[in-house]
């Protein structure tokens, strides 16, 4: 199952999700698109190792070494802040970290793994992950962005809706709803009366 939650820098998209998380001790995963080494973080590290045929003769081959975490049983949900880092449509698709998060998004439901994303930009992300979005979450959002096939769907009112967003305010999408909704997530409880 993915959850992508879309709209500019600053909406809050990464605070509530990590809050999310920390409220409900769901044990999860954080990557951040401006920090993630690919390489160590998610698809593992390349060792050479070697193999000896019945006949004595030597063969070396490359293999990853998967992240710990990805070996153990413990992740219930990976979150991707800044997903239109690595899963743009413009990344070429033999990228290991593009395979991988279309892998999580294709099949994660099965593997009991909830895959979160934040992005400003949902029309750049590549269909085989967009499409396998179960929710999708959006915040204050330009004009230009909306103006892209991926909202054909939304209502007008609703498009018009996303350009004036306030933080903590967005418009959930979900098969179980009949139409788009508008929340409000409440200020933190130190927040509320300044």
């Amino acid at each position: 199952m993915i959850i992508g939650i879309n709209g500019k820098a600053g909406v809050g998209k990464s605070s509530i999700i990590k809050q999310c998380f920390e409220d409900n001790k769901i044990n999860h995963l954080y990557f951040s698109g401006a920090t993630l080494d690919p390489w160590v973080d998610f698809v593992g590290i390349p060792k050479e190792k070697e193999t000896t045929s019945t006949d004595g003769k030597k063969t070396s081959y490359i293999e990853l070494v998967r992240p710990k975490y990805f070996e153990q049983d413990e992740v219930e949900a990976i979150f991707i802040d800044e997903l239109n880092k690595y899963a743009s449509s413009d990344i070429p698709k033999n990228s290991p970290i593009l395979r991988q998060l279309i892998d999580i998004a294709e099949r994660g439901r099965s593997l009991g793994i909830i895959l979160f994303s934040a992005e400003q930009f949902r029309s750049v992300i590549y269909d085989r992950v967009t499409g396998n979005c179960s929710t999708h979450a959006y915040g204050r959002t330009n004009a230009i962005e909306i103006s892209k096939k991926d909202y054909q769907f939304i209502p007008n009112v609703y498009k018009n809706m996303m350009t004036r967003l306030k933080q903590g305010e967005y418009i959930i999408q979900n098969p179980i709803f009949r139409s788009v909704l508008k929340i409000k997530f409440p200020k933190p409880v130190y927040k509320q009366f300044k």
